[in-house]
């Protein structure tokens, strides 16, 4: 890079405006990234609300299933009961 005394006032507006574009640039680069990042923030926080849900109405269903068993169970017991007693 020369010395700046030796840079002509419009060199050093161009320089100038060149840094100025890249600022503007990498200010707006940091905007998106930053938008990126919190769309992706909320995309992972949807996904874990689903596979919570998921995961509640997986063991609402166990459990349903589990309660379904035992009373099945309970009725076969009380037919087989019934054969033996006859």
């Amino acid at each position: 890079m020369e010395a700046m005394g030796h840079r002509t006032p419009d060199e050093v507006r161009h320089e100038l405006e060149c840094l100025r574009n890249a600022l503007t640039l990498s200010e707006e680069n940091t905007a998106r990234d930053r938008k990126c990042s919190m769309d992706t923030s909320a995309e992972i926080d949807q996904l874990k609300l689903k596979i919570s849900v998921s995961d509640t109405e997986n063991c609402q269903d166990l459990a349903k299933a589990r309660a379904d068993a035992d009373e099945l169970i309970r009725k076969l017991s009380g037919m087989e009961l019934k054969i033996h007693n006859m």
